[in-house]
């Protein structure tokens, strides 16, 4: 064993590559789990909105205007999501 290695192998996973923790100041295990977190939330306060302008909206309408505003909002929804995601896988 060397002077940094520690049982279990703890120093080894964290230290990774080294670009990642320093470029951010995050680990990629905490990263991810922020990222989730927010991915989740902003999903769940996101659909809720939409949900509500359709229901506040849509009623009267025909079937197509509800199908071409549910994939508006999965649209508008991907851009930030893809984002977030891209954030999270760089290293």
């Amino acid at each position: 064993m060397g002077a940094n290695d520690a049982p279990g192998g703890e120093i080894a996973i964290l230290a990774g590559s080294g670009n990642a923790s320093k470029a951010s100041g995050m680990t990629p295990r905490l990263r991810k789990f922020v990222g989730g977190l927010t991915l989740i939330v902003f999903s769940l306060v996101y659909y809720w909105f939409a949900i509500s302008i359709a229901l506040a909206r849509l009623p009267n309408l025909a079937t197509y205007w509800h199908l071409l505003f549910y994939f508006a909002v999965v649209a508008i929804w991907f851009i930030p999501s893809a984002v977030l995601i891209r954030w999270v896988q760089k290293s």
